[in-house]
């Protein structure tokens, strides 16, 4: 089923401590207008990983900063979470 666009992660953001993991989601809806839980089929990124690293929705704080994590699904990337350890 194709995408109608709409492809977000939950939560928007999230306050880490170094060392700390927080686990997000991301959600694509469907051209039927149903939505379907991606997170273990996305491709997460993590803008600057020596602040924080992404797996499979994973998030693992590394140290002090700010990034901004994103998914991607059928070539669809969904809206940035932001991500700040302190």
């Amino acid at each position: 089923m194709p995408l109608k666009g709409d492809y977000h992660i939950t939560p928007p953001n999230a306050v880490l401590d170094p060392g700390g993991t927080a686990q997000l989601r991301a959600t694509a809806r469907l051209s039927d207008g149903t939505s379907l839980d991606v997170t273990d089929l996305g491709e997460w990124t993590s803008d600057d990983e020596t602040v924080a690293t992404v797996a499979a929705g994973t998030v693992t704080a590394a140290g002090a900063g700010v990034t901004t994590v994103t998914a991607r699904y059928q070539g669809l990337a969904s809206a940035a979470a932001t991500i700040v350890v302190a």
